[in-house]
């Protein structure tokens, strides 16, 4: 058998992959996720402009903004957006957060809608409401927008 020379050419390779990193959790005081959801709004208006979503499509996508700004990653779970839509809810009603004037929705139609929606949940196995329809086009919006914004 041959030995192997010992390898002392690059002593720091990275031998093993690197490991995905995880979401942590981000200590933020209101005010300051306040900053991110108004950050994340102005982002978002154009894509609430073009599509006209329903009030609770439009807050589940700030949500996911404000997770993007809040943490830099895309990584999102419905439980995670539905926790961070119910937060940017809870700013709006303290009134840490108010939305700006082109933002097409009251806190009112906001939260009917989505007290509407709850009361309807049980029944839906196997279908898609209208959120999910505006939802998975506000996203392929977001990823256009966003892969133009990198190529210019």
């Amino acid at each position: 058998m041959k030995r192997r020379k010992n390898q002392r050419e690059n002593p720091f390779t990275r031998r093993a992959p690197l490991q995905p990193s995880k979401l942590w959790a981000i200590e933020l005081a209101p005010e300051e996720l306040a900053v991110f959801v108004r950050r994340a709004e102005q982002i978002l208006l154009p894509i609430i402009e073009a599509l006209k979503p329903i009030p609770r499509a439009a807050l589940f996508l700030l949500a996911q903004f404000t997770q993007v700004c809040t943490t830099g990653t895309e990584a999102l779970t419905l439980e995670r957006a539905s926790a961070l839509s119910d937060t940017v809810l809870a700013l709006w009603e303290a009134r840490y957060y108010t939305p700006g004037p082109d933002y097409p929705f009251t806190f009112q139609e906001t939260l009917q809608e989505r007290d509407e929606h709850a009361r309807t949940l049980p029944g839906r196995e196997g279908t898609k409401d209208e959120l999910e329809v505006q939802l998975d086009a506000g996203l392929e919006a977001a990823y256009e927008t966003r892969k133009a914004a990198r190529y210019e």
